[in-house]
């Protein structure tokens, strides 16, 4: 099953594109609590232009018609910064993993955060993190842009930032789960010379032997049958 709208491939085996255009339901967070809203819970079909006219002003600067489901999973559009995982605003996104099971991925660190909800994604999370205390996870975090396809660095961002789970997702092409929606933060877009609203960071080097090898120890912990179509190489 692949997500329309992203690379993945799956070489000589069939495939089911799913659209999610028509589930573009935006629903307000603050709706009571303040007279500008900033937190909003988007469907994978709502689009940019959706965003950027409910206020989240990070947003406005992306092709209007890019859905949700297909930013985070875009690696031209979702990547963050060097160091910075989590794309600016991406407060936690709920996914369907593999097997089926329903999972939160949002902030988790020392102060906090969505507590897991399925026996998957308990077993899941604790994998990676010892998965990044590997010396091939180390080398990645050390070079000067990340070179891996999937975002391992989102478990270990520099502080004072806190972990957030959420950041595994950008830029995977599809290949790790199944967004059915995500949490958004409304913020004020980097001023000229300071990045850019997309969150694109610095062009990746080339795909080294250790950034291989993380990532196919990644795909494997999220979906080890093989559901979601792999990433392209970067």
């Amino acid at each position: 099953m692949a997500l329309a709208g992203t690379r993945g491939e799956a070489p000589g085996r069939p495939c089911l594109w799913v659209d999610p255009r028509s589930l573009n339901t935006l629903r307000c967070l603050d709706e009571g609590q303040s007279s500008t809203p900033s937190r909003w819970r988007a469907a994978p079909g709502v689009t940019m232009a959706m965003l950027a006219q409910a206020g989240l002003a990070q947003f406005a600067g992306l092709p209007a018609d890019l859905t949700v489901a297909a930013w985070l999973a875009s690696r031209a559009h979702a990547a963050a910064s060097p160091g910075r995982a989590c794309p600016p605003g991406l407060v936690s996104a709920d996914v369907m993993l593999a097997d089926g099971a329903l999972e939160t991925l949002g902030p988790f660190g020392a102060s906090g955060g969505v507590p897991l909800r399925s026996g998957t994604g308990q077993a899941l999370v604790p994998a990676l993190y010892t998965l990044s205390t590997r010396a091939g996870a180390a080398w990645c975090r050390a070079q000067a842009a990340w070179p891996a396809r999937y975002r391992l660095d989102a478990l270990a961002p520099p502080p004072p930032a806190e972990a957030n789970l959420a950041g595994l997702l950008a830029g995977h092409e599809g290949a790790l789960a199944w967004v059915d929606s995500v949490v958004l933060q409304a913020i004020t877009p980097p001023v000229s010379g300071s990045g850019n609203a997309a969150g694109v960071g610095a062009a990746p080097p080339a795909y080294p032997a250790e950034a291989r090898a993380l990532d196919a120890y990644i795909k494997d912990a999220f979906d080890p049958a093989g559901l979601y179509p792999d990433a392209p190489l970067p």
